[in-house]
């Protein structure tokens, strides 16, 4: 059943700073990392000033397409693994979707988008999503890592957004759909306690993500 609209949609740079803000403490909970509880890989940072990398696979068949979050930002669109195909990298196995797709507790991905040859890149503190000049190369730890990327210019790159943006929410949704009943009724609650005065002005203080993010998928 679909939640409740709120009453003022959250505009999407605060959304995801919120969500970042739940994630961020979601990795941390008492009874395991929650991301992958739902069915993202990890990546740990192999140095000190990295981030971990957490992948959840859209497609299981080349081209490999993905949600990527980091804590500076999230990714939807075309991935690849040079690390695999090299030999390097210490990494054991791509994502793959329709190998877990029915155990996650997402269930069987979100509705796939072809985005074209970039993706969709929406940075944690930038005021717009932006496109990438090429798929995103994993793992990728460090915010000077990613690919160059822009702000849509026409009517077809506005909309190659629009899609990725939906397939973010479309995400989001069923994890905040999920999470309360795992983490716990108040879990969300306390996290708030945690938060800078600066962002208790701007996020919304009863944690339910889950209307916001379904407001964006369409």
């Amino acid at each position: 059943m679909p939640a409740q609209a709120p009453s003022r949609p959250l505009r999407l740079p605060v959304l995801l700073d919120q969500q970042f803000w739940f994630l961020g403490h979601d990795i941390r909970h008492t009874d395991g990392n929650a991301l992958q509880r739902f069915g993202f890989v990890r990546w740990g940072s192999p140095t000190p000033g990295g981030t971990s990398c957490y992948v959840y696979a859209l497609t299981g068949n080349p081209p490999l397409e993905a949600v990527v979050c980091w804590g500076f930002g999230a990714y939807c669109g075309p991935v690849h693994f040079p690390a695999l195909t090299s030999g390097g990298g210490g990494i054991a196995a791509a994502p793959r979707a329709e190998s877990a797709a029915e155990d996650r507790p997402g269930g069987g991905g979100c509705a796939s988008h072809r985005l074209g040859e970039g993706g969709v890149l929406l940075p944690r503190h930038a005021s717009s999503a932006r496109l990438t000049d090429r798929p995103l190369a994993l793992p990728l730890h460090q915010l000077g890592q990613l690919p160059r990327a822009r702000t849509a210019r026409c009517s077809s790159e506005h909309e190659r957004v629009h899609r990725g943006i939906a397939v973010v929410a479309e995400l989001f949704a069923r994890y905040e759909a999920w999470a309360p009943s795992v983490l716990g009724e108040h879990y969300r609650l306390r996290t708030l306690a945690d938060l800078p005065r600066h962002k208790r002005k701007r996020f919304d203080c009863s944690a339910d993500l889950r209307a916001h993010w379904e407001s964006w998928r369409c």
